[in-house]
């Protein structure tokens, strides 16, 4: 679901930018609050996935430089389980390959706005009739 979704921002992102070209107030009061809002959402699920992540590589060192010593045997076993489940921090991914994050938001920027650039090329590019 999260590849779909950035897959959807890729193309709804662009093709609002396109629609904001046009340049007249009309077109721009329309798409220019759809266009912040897509893009705000962008940006806000790709900084809570890198959040997550950051926050979870913090754990694992917090975990381990706990005082296990003056634990009894109980709160040992339960910290030891702990330890081994984070040994591999979360790195949430879409599909199994992608990794979500700011670098991933800032892959499907760079691409939104090169599709962009070449919907614009294209227009200008039109033979008039």
């Amino acid at each position: 679901m999260l590849g779909i979704n950035y897959l959807s921002h890729l193309f709804l992102c662009c093709l609002s930018l396109f629609e904001c070209s046009q340049g007249d107030a009309n077109a721009i009061s329309k798409y220019g609050p759809l266009t912040i809002l897509i893009f705000g959402q962008l940006i806000l699920i790709s900084v809570v996935f890198e959040i997550v992540q950051t926050e979870s590589e913090k754990l694992q060192n917090e975990l381990y430089y706990v005082s296990w010593e003056r634990m009894d045997v109980r709160n040992r076993r339960t910290l030891y389980i702990f330890l081994q489940r984070l040994q591999e921090p979360i790195h949430i991914t879409s599909m199994g390959m992608i990794s979500i994050g700011v670098l991933t938001m800032a892959k499907i920027l760079k691409t939104t706005f090169s599709y962009f650039t070449f919907l614009l090329s294209m227009k200008d590019n039109k033979p008039s009739t």
